[in-house]
């Protein structure tokens, strides 16, 4: 919903019922507020939020781990103009939690595959 070359956000189905300004402030002030919040989420619980999500890619831990210290996508989440503060507190976090993950086991597949 964010366009990546512009920072402006973008829903057309918003933008229809109300208009593209009044959307986009939306948008903007929903991704700023759930920012901060996730910025705030102690590092148990990101730890056990980036599992959730790792385990749901299909992937091994492993290659997202490496690719994530090496492409850092998280940066991505960061709203514009966020609080410099908050932003590199959710930066050390999400490189804290990385390195919790790498030090756990791989986690076993839920769902065995059937021989």
């Amino acid at each position: 919903m964010r366009d990546c070359n512009t920072g402006k956000y973008r829903h057309d189905g918003l933008a229809a019922r109300f208009s593209s300004v009044v959307a986009g402030q939306a948008l903007e002030m929903a991704h700023r507020e759930i920012f901060y919040q996730v910025a705030a989420v102690p590092l148990d619980e990101l730890v056990r939020q980036m599992q959730i999500y790792f385990e749901s890619s299909h992937e091994a831990q492993a290659d997202l781990l490496r690719a994530w210290r090496r492409l850092e996508p998280y940066r991505i989440a960061i709203p514009l103009g966020v609080n410099a503060t908050a932003a590199a507190l959710f930066i050390s976090n999400v490189k804290l939690a990385l390195a919790v993950l790498q030090r756990l086991p791989e986690p076993t597949p839920s769902h065995p595959s059937v021989a």
